[in-house]
């Protein structure tokens, strides 16, 4: 499962922090900043190898007829990806530029955990899409009460999920015992947010009704974030 990603007023940065984080897990990394310059990185990272691991009946999915889907994922990420079908582990290795290239785990993961491949792509859209994921499982007693926490997060005919995605602007998927999300930031922080009100037992209504809140200070602030350039839905 993907570690959570910290979600904040200021997620942007954290975000940022997140993947310096993981660098210098793999190679070296300096960095400088000030308060109006911002970020100045620079990276080494060749050969970075990151591991994950996804359910069985995944692979299938991010391998893609003929091998297409992994090709296009080590094109786009500049990573090479070695898959064991037998066991579901995939080992990540960045053949090309280092932040890019750590976005190619995410990638692995997003399919993982239910994501279309081309949903995942989304996450080289932009530098600050971002993946996370909300542990079902561990907000329920037990199997029935998981399969109930699963409802109420779906909705019925999925209407719940199609108001979160719609009213976030970050793309969700329940898959398993998790739901998990691709967007920016405020996307991500605004879908989770709602996901564990949900989770915590809080009505419908009143979650539908904070989404809303936070779709209009989001358009009102400018950060309405659409899942296809432009902004178009």
């Amino acid at each position: 499962m993907a570690e959570p990603v910290l979600v904040t007023p200021n997620g942007l940065v954290a975000h940022w922090f997140s993947i310096l984080g993981r660098l210098s897990g793999c190679g070296q990394w300096s960095r400088t900043s000030t308060m109006d310059q911002g970020l100045n990185l620079t990276q080494q990272v060749a050969g970075c190898m990151q591991h994950v691991k996804i359910p069985q009946d995944r692979i299938g999915v991010l391998i893609g007829e003929g091998g297409e889907t992994m090709r296009e994922i080590e094109a786009a990420a500049e990573v090479r990806l070695d898959i064991d079908s037998e066991n579901g582990s995939v080992a990540i290795e960045t053949v090309g530029d280092p932040v890019l290239g750590l976005k190619g785990p995410e990638i692995v993961r997003a399919i993982g955990r239910g994501f279309p491949p081309e949903d995942a792509l989304q996450l080289l859209e932009d530098d600050m899409m971002l993946f996370d994921v909300v542990d079902i499982d561990a907000a329920s007693r037990n199997k029935n009460d998981m399969k109930r926490q699963k409802g109420r997060l779906i909705g019925e005919g999925g209407r719940t999920r199609e108001l979160m995605e719609e009213l976030s602007g970050a793309s969700v998927v329940i898959y398993g015992s998790t739901l998990g999300l691709i967007g920016t930031p405020p996307e991500v922080e605004a879908a989770r947010t709602a996901a564990e009100m949900l989770l915590d037992g809080a009505p419908h209504g009143t979650v539908y009704s904070f989404l809303e809140e936070k779709h209009n200070e989001m358009k009102h602030q400018g950060m309405e974030y659409h899942r296809f350039p432009g902004g178009q839905d």
